[in-house]
């Protein structure tokens, strides 16, 4: 219930945003002088079955193609990687997409990040694909407030102007040697 009810939520403030962008003539939020709204998904794979899931997918990928003008931003996390459980579809909509270590080629290549399976065991190494170039390798770093032992975050990181700038201050390229 809560999972529809906030699919709905963003599909009307993306109804909403877009009214106020073409109320200011404007083709984008930055333009409009409107904030960025996040929608985090985790456990995207869990979100997308039952007996809903259908409905939630048709959400999640009007949300993902329309919400990116009005500050609309998606982001998905899953641990199950496979093509049958996070379609391409929705896959195919994302800007960036982020892979820890996966223990299979077909793996990485489902989740889009063709190499994830080949990084090195070292806690917080990421492919990252999309950022207008090839597949880049990445080491990750941990925050303030992570608690080592279970990988639990306490972190606030307040919303910035792209989805572009937080993956480049949440991770650098890594020196591979």
């Amino acid at each position: 219930m809560y999972k529809r009810q906030a699919l709905r939520d963003c599909l009307a403030e993306i109804d909403a945003r877009l009214g106020r962008l073409r109320q200011a003539g404007a083709l984008d939020w930055q333009h409009a002088g409107l904030t960025p709204s996040v929608l985090i998904c985790d456990e995207l794979a869990v979100i997308l079955d039952g007996d809903s899931g259908a409905w939630r997918l048709r959400a999640l990928r009007r949300i993902a193609r329309l919400g990116r003008a009005p500050g609309c931003i998606v982001i998905g996390a899953s641990q199950m990687t496979q093509a049958a459980v996070i379609p391409s579809e929705l896959r195919n909509l994302a800007d960036v997409l982020l892979s820890f270590r996966l223990s299979r080629g077909e793996d990485a290549r489902a989740a889009g990040v063709p190499g994830a399976h080949r990084l090195a065991a070292v806690p917080g190494r990421v492919m990252v694909a999309g950022l207008g170039a090839d597949v880049i390798e990445c080491q990750s770093f941990l925050a303030p407030g992570v608690n080592r032992s279970t990988g639990s975050q306490l972190v606030y990181q307040p919303v910035l102007p792209s989805v572009v700038p937080v993956v480049n201050r949440l991770v650098q390229p890594a020196v591979i040697p």
